[in-house]
């Protein structure tokens, strides 16, 4: 919302995959999202290296928690 002044939910089901990709790549960041995925990333490096199905797991959550921002 503050990028780019709209509301996520509202413009989500007319919006393209490759819209909010382009979106996404342009949030500030040093914005909410940035900050959200820096603290899982630092909460992420104190653990063990994970297999790639836990790692999917984890970017499937991290997003899950981006959309409730």
């Amino acid at each position: 919302m503050r990028d780019y002044g709209i509301r996520l939910v509202d413009a989500l089901p007319g919006m393209s995959w490759r819209e909010f990709e382009v979106l996404l790549h342009g949030l500030n960041p040093h914005g909410a999202v940035a900050a959200h995925y820096v603290e899982a990333m630092k909460r992420q490096a104190a653990k063990q290296p994970r297999s790639r199905a836990e790692q999917q797991a984890a970017a499937n959550s991290f997003w899950a928690s981006v959309a409730s921002i």
